[in-house]
């Protein structure tokens, strides 16, 4: 019988719990991250390996609540931080910077972390209506990254990344 590689998606992921009984992890987050106070770390991250090397630990953000939270009412990103928006099935993901605090560089990545599209330092946005950023492409992920990474790492349409994770990446 023949083996199935994914030479791209390898194991590690940094896990923590939640006490029986208490909030949810997406209510959890959703309740750290009002306006101004920077929100702690996911309970969960992935690493995020660039092609010249660097490592992104990226927040995994795998279900609804999650990604529609993102990065809100974030001051900053820690150096090398990012977030993973995982989609149930690849298709068109449109996002917006709603209640954004920072400029980010937005890449769309196929199941084996191929960049489809990306968007440069996608502007903030603080008020109604805000941008949608939607490319034509069917995209398993999105990468979100502090501005100006996708130019200092070369990244464009193309580029492959791995995703180092211990269990699948399934959303919700």
């Amino acid at each position: 019988m023949g083996s199935i590689a994914f030479p791209l998606v390898s194991i590690l992921i940094a896990f923590t719990a939640a006490p029986a009984g208490g909030p949810s992890r997406a209510g959890r987050q959703a309740r750290d991250r009002e306006p101004g106070r920077d929100p702690p770390a996911a309970a969960r991250t992935v690493a995020v390996l660039l092609p010249g090397g660097t490592r992104i630990d990226a927040e995994v953000a795998d279900e609804p609540e999650l990604r529609r939270i993102g990065l809100m009412h974030r001051k900053s990103l820690p150096p090398n931080g990012g977030m993973l928006l995982v989609f149930p099935p690849s298709e068109k993901q449109g996002i917006w910077m709603k209640d954004c605090l920072m400029a980010l560089d937005l890449l769309w990545l196929d199941a084996e972390g191929k960049v489809l599209a990306l968007k440069e330092s996608a502007a903030p946005c603080v008020q109604d209506p805000c941008e949608s950023y939607a490319p034509e492409v069917s995209a398993r992920y999105v990468l979100e990254v502090a501005s100006g990474t996708s130019s200092r790492e070369g990244l464009r349409p193309g580029t492959r990344l791995q995703i180092i994770s211990v269990e699948p990446l399934v959303g919700k």
